[in-house]
């Protein structure tokens, strides 16, 4: 056990640096959704991390850190300049650090876990007797479900490259808030089409993906298919409507763990009432497990069998009928119909295409 590396972020130290207090990388304001605390400058070191949340070895720690290192180039590459140039590299790295920040994070490696508990309780359910339950599906340990959601990564990475870019830069005076669960996934599409179950698997059609990068720029990843984003000749949306900021930072509120991270400019007042109307949706991240019907494509629905055989697992979806200025549906997705599957993968995407041809 090396007690030097107790400490250990799930949220990167260099990415809560852009939001700290007056720019000195020490401090930063931080609201507690949980207790309703706030803090003007909080000490940074301390925060969005958990003692050994990694392991004790300091393993994983090291390797993450050594990975930030080049990924922290490309942050501040898009920060400090108004329109930059990414290579191919340059966005390899961006979305890299995006999965890596979403699946390190303990919302993931909770649900993870929870989802397992789900699965085993589902099944008692339906057959009690089960003897062996320990040895059919067990229970993973907290390092067992990182170093499983760590795995997947790169994977996941490789089918998302289809996905599009957009720099949203605000021009306002209310600047963007992040949290301890800072990648917000959505859908736009799959919401307007009413679908019910997950909207937001990195394979879906329709998916989005935003991230806080600085009290003034949020990066989004999207289906170019599904969506149009300001001018199509630009990387940057600009945003000149608070109301835009206001929706964009109450999408860290629903999806956070309990802890949002702003700069000085964020006053208590407007955080508590961001709160407030947060409380008028639905938590994100939140684990299910659901018993379905699985049927022959050929069948009809009306003869699906007399127990529900199909057991569905997912977490809850972000959701706030959000309105972005400048951000719409294309004229064609409108028009596309969806299939009888339980996903609905996006065309682009290799993650559906790969688990299909493992089959």
């Amino acid at each position: 056990m090396n007690p030097k590396k107790k400490n250990q972020h799930f949220v990167p130290k260099f990415y809560l640096r852009n939001f700290s207090y007056l720019n000195n990388e020490k401090q930063i304001g931080l609201y507690n959704t949980k207790n309703h605390l706030y803090f003007k400058n909080a000490p940074l070191k301390s925060q969005a991390s958990k003692d050994f949340f990694y392991g004790t070895d300091g393993i994983i720690e090291d390797s993450l850190s050594e990975i930030e290192g080049h990924l922290a180039i490309v942050i501040k590459k898009i920060i400090d300049y108004d329109s930059p140039e990414l290579s191919q590299d340059d966005l390899y790295s961006l979305l890299l650090f995006i999965v890596l920040t979403d699946f390190r994070n303990p919302n993931h490696i909770h649900g993870i876990s929870e989802m397992m508990i789900k699965m085993r309780q589902r099944l008692f359910e339906e057959g009690p007797d089960t003897d062996n339950m320990d040895e059919l599906l067990p229970i993973p340990s907290h390092e067992e479900c990182v170093r499983l959601a760590l795995n997947n990564c790169l994977e996941i990475v490789k089918g998302i490259q289809d996905l599009k870019y957009k720099i949203l830069v605000n021009l306002t005076d209310i600047p963007f808030v992040t949290s301890d669960c800072p990648v917000v996934k959505y859908n736009q599409y799959l919401e307007w089409k009413r679908w019910k179950p997950s909207k937001t698997g990195y394979g879906s059609i329709g998916l989005q993906i935003f991230l806080p990068l600085s009290h003034n720029k949020v990066i989004l990843l999207y289906d170019l298919n599904s969506y149009e984003v300001g001018n199509p000749n630009y990387i940057t949306h600009r945003l000149k409507k608070t109301e835009d900021i206001d929706e964009l930072n109450l999408l860290q509120l629903i999806n956070c763990i309990e802890t949002i991270y702003f700069d000085e400019k964020v006053s208590e007042q407007y955080i508590k009432e961001m709160h407030e109307w947060a409380k008028e949706f639905n938590k994100a991240n939140i684990p299910y497990s659901n018993l379905g019907y699985l049927v022959d494509n050929e069948s009809d629905f009306d003869k699906k069998p007399e127990r529900k055989n199909l057991l569905i697992n997912g977490t809850t979806d972000c959701e706030t009928n959000l309105k972005i200025s400048g951000l719409r549906l294309t004229p064609a997705i409108k028009y596309r119909k969806l299939n009888d599957s339980a996903a609905q993968p996006r065309p682009g995407s290799l993650i559906y295409k790969s688990i299909k041809n493992s089959r």
